[in-house]
């Protein structure tokens, strides 16, 4: 009797081993011609097909071509008017959250110190935009303020990169506040450090006067600085010519994070 049911028992158990192997099978052949392969056609080969169409045989992602021309048109689309009666500048779109209708600028401190309630008054093709300071440093010279509704913002270039004597462009609202933005030409002279202050600069010999203040300097790939200022002829004891400045970007961008 016990033999019969050791057999029944070994029976039973290669049956079961043998339903499970069959039900294994069946699943992954299922699998493998069906659900899986589907799976690769549908998210794999057609984007790959598309990039070799779109690229050629080369399936690597190109860089995209900077040129000054559309590093222009996008700066002046993202730099806006800050000021009133008393005093202006410039300053320029870092950020744009869509979903909040929030986009932040960034400035120079001393573009914004004089307005004592925390709203700065943010202007572009003639309309007010209502804004919020909400941070700053005396220190670097640098200011952020929101803005309750969604613009363009800057991109940023690689301003460890720059070569020398590269093409740099100034944006902003040199001396006066009214009509549009303007844009002056200079090039990229060398990193430097200013006396009595820790934050880096870019300097240029692009044109900077007041009202440039806080708005972006550019390559032909974006941002690389924020126009800040420049060296004044005081006498002739201490000429000077062509030397303006702007807070390294990299610099900036660290102290965001």
């Amino acid at each position: 009797m016990k033999a019969f049911f050791g057999l029944l028992r070994k029976l039973t158990t290669a049956l079961l081993i043998s339903l499970v192997v069959i039900v294994v099978v069946v699943l992954v052949v299922k699998r493998g011609q069906f659900s899986y392969f589907n799976y690769i056609e549908e998210h794999f080969l057609d984007r790959i097909l598309s990039i070799k169409k779109e690229k050629g045989t080369n399936s690597e992602p190109q860089p995209e071509v900077c040129t000054e021309k559309s590093a222009l048109k996008s700066a002046k689309e993202c730099t806006f008017l800050i000021g009133d009666i008393e005093k202006h500048g410039s300053g320029f779109v870092i950020d744009t959250k869509p979903l909040t209708s929030e986009s932040y600028l960034v400035t120079n401190y001393h573009v914004i110190d004089h307005f004592s309630d925390g709203f700065a008054n943010v202007y572009y093709n003639g309309q007010f935009y209502s804004s919020r300071i909400a941070g700053f440093s005396v220190e670097d010279d640098l200011a952020i303020i929101r803005l309750d509704t969604d613009l363009p913002s800057c991109g940023w270039s690689d301003s460890q990169s720059l070569e020398l004597a590269e093409n740099v462009f100034a944006v902003g609202w040199p001396n006066s506040p009214y009509g549009e933005s303007t844009i002056t030409k200079g090039v990229f002279s060398r990193y430097t450090t200013l006396e009595n202050q820790s934050v880096q600069m870019v300097q240029t010999d692009t044109p900077i006067n007041p009202g440039n203040s806080g708005g972006p300097l550019i390559n032909k790939c974006g941002v690389i600085g924020i126009n800040t200022s420049k060296t004044n002829w005081i006498d002739d004891s201490a000429p000077s010519e062509g030397i303006g400045y702007a807070i390294f970007a990299l610099q900036f961008l660290s102290k965001e994070k």
